[in-house]
C-alpha cells in the first residue's frame, strides 16, 4: 500500500466519522432542575390546598358571610349558627341558608 493510498483511506474514515450521527446529549441537572423545582412547588400548593380546603372554605364564608348590616331601628341585626365544619351555608335572597 502506497503513502497516498493510506492518505486517501484516511480522508475517507475522517469523512465517514463527520456524516455519523451525533452523540445525544448526557443528563445534565443544570436542565433538569428548574424544571424540578417547578414541579415541586405545583404538587406542594395542591397538596396544601387539598389537606386545608376545609379551613379555605371557613375563610370563604367568613368574608362572604360577616357582613352585618343595619336593620331599620339603625341596630345590627346578628344571627348566630352552629359551629360544625360539615355545615353548608348558601344565600337565599337576602337570607342566609344553612344546612
Amino acid at each position: 500500500m502506497t503513502e497516498n493510498e493510506r492518505d486517501k483511506e484516511i480522508r475517507e474514515e475522517i469523512k465517514r466519522a463527520k456524516r455519523a450521527a451525533p452523540k445525544k446529549k448526557s443528563f445534565s441537572w443544570r436542565r433538569a432542575l428548574p424544571f424540578l423545582l417547578v414541579l415541586a412547588a405545583v404538587l406542594g400548593i395542591v397538596g396544601f390546598a387539598a389537606k386545608n380546603l376545609d379551613s379555605t372554605d371557613s375563610l370563604r364564608r367568613l368574608f362572604t358571610y360577616n357582613k352585618a348590616k343595619a336593620g331599620e331601628d339603625g341596630k345590627t341585626e346578628l344571627f348566630s349558627l352552629d359551629g360544625d365544619r360539615t355545615a353548608r351555608y348558601e344565600l337565599l335572597g337576602k337570607n342566609l341558608l344553612s344546612v
